[in-house]
């Protein structure tokens, strides 16, 4: 059986929690699907960054484009054509031979931020529309914060569950850094955008105007909960930076912790390519407790149901915990929030269990609804007499055939 090509457009080389994402998308299409994929992967991070070129003309080598995940929509400036990182416009996707999915994307500006490019993102959502291609955001808030953003030109975009709750780690691989000593907590802190995480976390400009004695208070406090939890907790902790600018942070946070505590309790993880998100996320799994800081921090420790306390220095953090019923633990960075975190921290070493009745009851659903949506991706390519990848022109020489979302004979919901 000839094997469907599909072109999966994603930041695929920067943060291991983009890495859970994607692995997610990927084992729910293959369930849903009736015959091989074989994908083909490129990296929206240089397109968004104007590092590379991009010719929607590539779209005609494909049966199917995925685009997702990864924080898409960021509000920079550039992206001039979509709104987005991808730079593909919405007069491209009117004219695009092949079908596209918009899967779990992420509406990542921090408040404050100006999307610049609302225009081409609303005719870029106007044009799915038009064409029956399906764009959803991952739930995170990012539909609440999309609408606010573009109001009824979102009125197509649907909600999913973040695939990276369902990461699949790799249960035979061996934590170099864990022990396997009781409890054991994994530490998670973003280092990238700091100045926005931790002065809008607050809602005032401490950083923009003392930006060194900020970030000297956060690292201390995060330092102050490590003492806590392995002097009266008597834990392992492992830190977990996800990408390579988290490891100054994480650095700096070493620095402020006594030789006694430091040297014989904690460890790091090391930042592995993305593709390699099942290796990582087993720490994951084998902690005790994670506290978390990025989005797929807490995405994929509540996803394997280890007890999370999130520090929300972002409102996808807060978002995402809060629909999963698990706002109590999500506590947003200020100066004075230590005491809360290790409260949080103590309640659930206590009690591991005690998140799970709330988690498991709003979180039911979470696989169908993903597997509704991407039931919906694969129909894309079900239209009785489309051409194949390889039989197709390119978009200028050939007219596109529209999908029909209710083509019968397909696998259903």
């Amino acid at each position: 059986m000839v094997a469907t090509r599909v072109l999966h457009i994603a930041s695929h080389e920067i943060n291991v929690g983009d890495g859970a994402l994607i692995d997610g998308i990927r084992a729910q299409l293959d369930a849903v699907a009736d015959r091989p994929i074989d994908y083909q992967p490129l990296d929206v991070v240089p397109l968004g960054s104007g590092a590379a070129a991009f010719d929607p003309a590539v779209l005609a080598d494909y049966d199917l484009v995925l685009i997702g995940g990864g924080g898409t929509i960021d509000g920079s400036v550039n992206h001039t054509q979509s709104g987005m990182a991808l730079p593909l416009s919405g007069a491209a996707i009117r004219q695009s031979p092949t079908p596209l999915a918009f899967v779990a994307i992420g509406y990542n500006l921090f408040p404050g931020q100006t999307l610049h490019c609302c225009g081409p993102l609303i005719d870029l959502l106007d044009a799915c529309r038009q064409r029956g291609f399906p764009f959803s955001v991952r739930n995170d808030s990012s539909h609440e914060r999309l609408v606010e953003a573009v109001g009824d030109a979102a009125r197509d975009v649907v909600e999913v569950p973040d695939p990276g709750f369902f990461i699949r780690p790799d249960r035979s691989y061996v934590v170099p850094q864990m022990t396997g000593r009781r409890p054991s907590v994994l530490v998670q802190l973003a280092g990238d955008n700091l100045e926005r995480r931790l002065g809008t976390a607050s809602g005032q400009r401490w950083f923009a105007r003392h930006p060194d004695r900020t970030r000297r208070r956060f690292t201390d406090q995060i330092a102050d909960l490590i003492v806590w939890l392995v002097t009266q907790r008597h834990a392992e902790v492992v830190l977990a930076p996800h990408i390579t600018r988290d490891l100054r942070l994480t650095a700096e946070v070493i620095e402020r912790l006594p030789t006694s505590v430091a040297r014989p309790h904690v460890r790091v993880l090391g930042v592995p390519h993305p593709s390699h998100a099942p290796q990582f996320f087993q720490a994951y799994a084998e902690a005790d407790l994670v506290v978390g800081m990025r989005g797929h921090s807490v995405i994929c420790a509540v996803g394997l149901r280890v007890s999370c306390v999130a520090i929300s220095t972002h409102a996808k953090v807060g978002g995402f915990m809060h629909k999963c019923g698990l706002s109590r633990w999500s506590i947003p960075w200020s100066e004075h929030c230590g005491r809360e975190v290790r409260q949080a921290c103590g309640q659930l070493l206590d009690a591991p269990s005690a998140q799970f009745p709330a988690r498991d009851a709003a979180t039911a659903d979470f696989h169908d609804r993903l597997a509704q949506f991407m039931v919906r991706a694969w129909r894309l390519i079900g239209v009785p007499d489309r051409p194949s990848a390889a039989t197709r022109q390119c978009p200028a020489a050939h007219a596109p055939s529209l999908p029909d979302p209710h083509v019968s004979g397909e696998r259903g919901l």
